[in-house]
């Protein structure tokens, strides 16, 4: 009897912590697990965590930005922007020449992307290639903006 009581406050613990991160861009089954198990605190916890923030970058824009993208430093394999001349992580120095370097070849590569395909009312996504319905405007998978 007390076993079952016990799965179904776990139960609604894990669903109303699912519920308030629904919002917040975080992952609602991982939530829904951390309620069920850590009960009250999970709520809590779920109450409490801040939204995630996340970077769209619009793979359609017309108009190189390389504020949008980041490049891996060599030293310490942190990501840091691509106009950065110092790693802010272990202080590697880059030369003018290896930034340009770099954003020439993130230019190539914006230059060179692959545009949605619209065959019959259906978006191909061109990150993961998944089909989405014409009138969706981000991709059900990888969020990529959608617009032909």
């Amino acid at each position: 009897m007390y076993l079952m009581w016990f799965f179904i406050y776990a139960f609604i613990f894990g669903f109303l912590s699912s519920l308030a991160v629904k919002g917040k861009n975080r992952d609602k089954f991982g939530w829904f697990f951390i309620g069920f198990f850590l009960g009250i605190f999970g709520l809590i916890a779920a109450l409490v965590v801040s939204k995630l923030q996340t970077k769209e970058i619009n793979p359609l824009s017309d108009i190189f930005n390389p504020d949008e993208y980041e490049k891996k430093c060599p030293d310490c394999a942190e990501k840091i922007k691509l106009e950065a001349k110092v790693c802010r992580f272990c202080g590697r120095k880059f030369s003018e020449e290896e930034i340009q370097k770099i954003i020439g070849e993130e230019k190539n590569k914006f230059d060179n992307r692959a545009k949605p395909q619209v065959n019959n009312g259906i978006i191909t996504c061109p990150q993961c290639s998944t089909l989405n319905p014409s009138h969706f405007n981000k991709c059900m998978v990888c969020g990529t903006i959608l617009k032909p």
